[in-house]
């Protein structure tokens, strides 16, 4: 690096970010109770919902092989988790209660009982993929195709997103053996999804075979996933995406590392800016001013996670952390805001 003109040490604490609320929002649990009065019923029957939406919420932010290992907590804890929670499509007689209740999870809380445990989770924000069902082609209104509308399958740190209608022509002569990313990236594009993942659908077995595309990326091998209707298969291929995203990058925060970069700015603007999104991302949790001069600064990050997952969440926040020269190098990602 230059020579350096002024040289400062000081410790910058992250900033954790918010995420979207839907994240910690458990949509439309189902509950039902009776007790001797209604009002008491109410009461269990709620209660009753908090241990279903917290389960729901585990799955959705841990990976699979972590699920035995959900903490069991009582009533008192699981309230001190709920920030709120909202009702609708009551129903009730005067012993009865029955109800859909949506429970809003406090991030921070939630965040807190996963480290204190040693539990990795996902951190980054949720990722669009665009799924595109076969069987063996594209074809809008089919039973596989419809299957792929389960609103759950858009509420997670995964977000299916599928063609339109209208595609159908330009998807039309695609099969599973052939689809390729430079066949979908317009597609993809326009419907802001990061990754393509092709869901071909047997006729008769209900096997799945699972296929990634990815620009400059190697693909991923085909997973089968096994099941007897429609409905059921696109819920197990959902599964297994969303566990294949949560397997690279579910976070454990006991991962604590630290490494030196160089980075380059051409104003003191562009340097606050590029400070300011440090400061967003999640597995960044301290930075050491090294030494500064009017256009380089070099900085020690310590960060939790693995170094695939530290950079994967800059690339997030428009941050490309590049190799050169023997060293890592921080920069603005000029394809972000």
């Amino acid at each position: 690096m230059h020579r350096f003109i002024l040289c400062f040490a000081f410790l910058v604490a992250a900033a954790l970010p918010a995420r979207a609320d839907s994240l910690f929002t458990v949509k439309n649990v189902p509950v039902d109770a009776t007790a001797a009065a209604s009002v008491e019923a109410q009461t269990i029957a709620i209660n009753g919902g908090r241990p279903k939406a917290w389960t729901v919420l585990y799955r959705r932010l841990t990976r699979q092989e972590d699920w035995g290992r959900q903490p069991q907590l009582d009533d008192t804890s699981l309230q001190r988790l709920v920030r709120s929670f909202d009702v609708t499509d009551e129903r009730r007689s005067t012993t009865r209660y029955v109800a859909k209740v949506t429970y809003v999870f406090s991030q921070p809380a939630v965040e807190r009982l996963l480290r204190a445990n040693n539990i990795s989770y996902v951190v980054a924000q949720t990722r669009r993929i665009l799924v595109i069902p076969l069987s063996p082609k594209f074809t809008p209104g089919d039973s596989w195709s419809l299957a792929w509308s389960d609103p759950r399958f858009s509420s997670g740190v995964v977000s299916a997103v599928l063609p339109e209608d209208s595609d159908a022509g330009a998807l039309s002569g695609m099969t599973f053996d052939t689809a390729n990313w430079n066949a979908v990236s317009g597609l993809a594009a326009r419907t802001h999804a990061s990754d393509v993942v092709v869901a071909d659908l047997a006729p008769g077995n209900g096997q799945v075979r699972l296929k990634r595309l990815a620009a400059g990326q190697p693909i991923v091998p085909s997973v089968d996933v096994p099941a007897k209707t429609a409905a059921a298969a696109a819920e197990a291929a959902f599964d297994a995406i969303a566990d294949f995203w949560k397997n690279r990058s579910a976070v454990d925060f006991s991962q604590k590392s630290k490494i030196t970069a160089e980075a380059q700015f051409r104003s003191l603007s562009e340097w606050a800016s590029l400070q300011a999104k440090l400061g967003t991302v999640q597995t960044v949790v301290g930075i050491d001013m090294v030494a500064f001069n009017m256009n380089e600064a070099r900085v020690d990050i310590a960060y939790v996670g693995s170094f695939d997952q530290l950079r994967g969440t800059l690339a997030d926040a428009g941050i490309a952390m590049t190799s050169r020269d023997g060293m890592w190098w921080l920069s603005r990602n000029e394809g972000q805001p």
